[in-house]
């Protein structure tokens, strides 16, 4: 399989792009400063994104323009966004994923989160990114929003590179805490090329399924 890897040289895609070649896929490194999608998207046969939004969205409508298959990591948008993204997928029988975390540990958490909910009263979910993270709030955070809109969220930015998710659960008498570190941004690497390899739809939350 042929890769264009939008967003190669940024922090993530550093380690996303090592990880495909270390598994055998053949990738083109696409950012502004080297080659462009359009110049390949007919060479290849799936886009990878992890830029910012403005250019996502850019890649997005040619990859639809041009019937590529997609998977994005890039984070903000919104929900009139996404609905227009997953109605032209579905007009033009094209294969799309938004997915904010590709994180395996995590998107088994927030697929069971409904439980939790159910037995707890409150909740409070806290996120430690590096202080170069863009967004204000991590995509992750949205997620657990959608799982639970009246959880509370904070976020922290700190110069440490680690990143840390904490979910704190209460009842009157019982607490349950749940602390995520992710040493390496590999982690989300892996997790993306697992997906590649298996296409498991159980493993990640598509946020235009």
């Amino acid at each position: 399989m042929k890769i264009a890897l939008c967003g190669y040289s940024g922090k993530t895609g550093k380690e996303i792009y090592q990880v495909l070649k270390e598994n055998n896929f053949q990738v083109i490194g696409i950012d502004k400063n080297t080659t462009s999608l359009n110049d390949v998207i007919e060479k290849v046969d799936l886009v990878v994104d992890f830029t910012v939004k403005e250019v996502a969205l850019k890649h997005i409508d040619l990859c639809i323009k041009h019937l590529k298959p997609f998977i994005v990591g890039t984070t903000g948008f919104n929900s009139n966004e996404l609905a227009r993204i997953k109605s032209l997928c579905k007009q033009n029988n094209i294969k799309g994923v938004i997915c904010y975390n590709f994180s395996r540990p995590l998107n088994y958490l927030l697929k069971h989160f409904s439980f939790f909910k159910k037995y707890f009263k409150s909740m409070t979910y806290l996120d430690i990114h590096h202080i170069s993270k863009v967004d204000k709030t991590s995509g992750t955070t949205y997620l657990f929003l959608l799982a639970n809109d009246k959880i509370k969220i904070k976020s922290l930015k700190t110069n440490k590179s680690k990143i840390v998710y904490m979910i704190t659960m209460e009842n009157n008498w019982d607490k349950m805490t749940f602390i995520y570190q992710v040493n390496s941004k590999k982690v989300f690497a892996e997790g993306l090329c697992d997906y590649i390899k298996y296409h498991d739809e159980k493993q990640i939350i598509n946020l235009i399924d």
